[in-house]
């Protein structure tokens, strides 16, 4: 929140790995390892940092842990909630049911609308206050994306942008008054703001706050906002290839491989030339 601390899964052999890097210099800290680690977000007062994980027996469950590190604890058994930044609300959208269910955790009072009008569903995004969540969905009758907000207070679902291109998982401002989303443009992306009235309401249309980006939005895709509102973070995807000549008449393939060139452009269609002696 206070936006001088990172938070991210690095997946690796054998496993994810949650880290925390310090925005002002050092090494990443390794915080734990597990499978499948998901849908990170803060404790109101960046103690905490709350993450999906799939456990041993298949289910994907919300738990927290101290944002450097030590004994962390499972908040609920549901499947893929996200928790409010204050932790006094939780969404809930049941995967395959199409529910979307808002929880007290200290109570257990739940409130749940239907979402099975749309064909498939992203990860909820919660505002501040835990008053309202955001997903993005698609519909099976027509080609197009849209982004739906949903209260709590009277638990209607009210569709707030549509567009015919890939929109990413949106993310609330902290004062709830604005959504942050990716919007896909062929292989590139643009990041998006809309801003919304005290009824959830557009105030106009989405404006585009950068265009370009190198990334395509993803039902995991997330976007992150300080609780300042002034950095936001997203994750880049560069894409990028090398090129290796391989023995066809090696045994093992691996062994029979040489790079031929290393670093971040992208190669395709490469032809080798008669003699073997020159690629294009």
């Amino acid at each position: 929140p206070d936006g001088q601390l990172l938070a991210y899964v690095a997946g690796e052999a054998g496993g994810d790995r949650l880290r925390v890097m310090d925005l002002r210099g050092g090494e990443p800290l390794t915080l734990l390892s597990g499978r499948e680690l998901a849908g990170l977000s803060w404790s109101a007062d960046g103690a905490e940092i709350r993450y999906l994980a799939v456990d041993s027996a298949d289910r994907v469950l919300l738990h927290t842990v101290p944002r450097l590190g030590g004994a962390g604890r499972t908040l609920t058994d549901r499947s893929v909630g996200v928790l409010s930044p204050g932790g006094d609300h939780l969404a809930v959208l049941q995967r395959g049911s199409g529910h979307l269910a808002f929880i007290a955790p200290g109570t257990g009072d739940t409130a749940s609308v239907d979402l099975t009008g749309f064909l498939w569903h992203s990860d909820p995004g919660i505002s501040a206050d835990g008053e309202m969540v955001a997903v993005t969905t698609s519909t099976p009758t027509e080609r197009r994306y849209s982004v739906v907000v949903v209260r709590r207070s009277d638990l209607s679902p009210v569709e707030v942008a549509r567009d015919t291109a890939i929109l990413g998982v949106p993310a609330w401002a902290p004062d709830g008054r604005s959504l942050f989303y990716l919007r896909g443009v062929g292989p590139l992306s643009d990041l998006m703001r809309l801003r919304l009235g005290r009824d959830a309401e557009p105030l106009g249309p989405p404006e585009r706050l950068a265009s370009g980006l190198a990334l395509q939005p993803e039902f995991t895709q997330q976007i992150s906002v300080s609780a300042d509102g002034r950095h936001l973070v997203y994750v880049r995807a560069d894409r990028w290839s090398n090129m290796a000549l391989v023995s066809v008449t090696a045994r093992d393939t691996a062994m029979g491989e040489r790079l031929l060139t290393m670093g971040s452009a992208f190669y395709e269609e490469g032809r080798l030339s008669p003699d073997g002696r020159t690629i294009a």
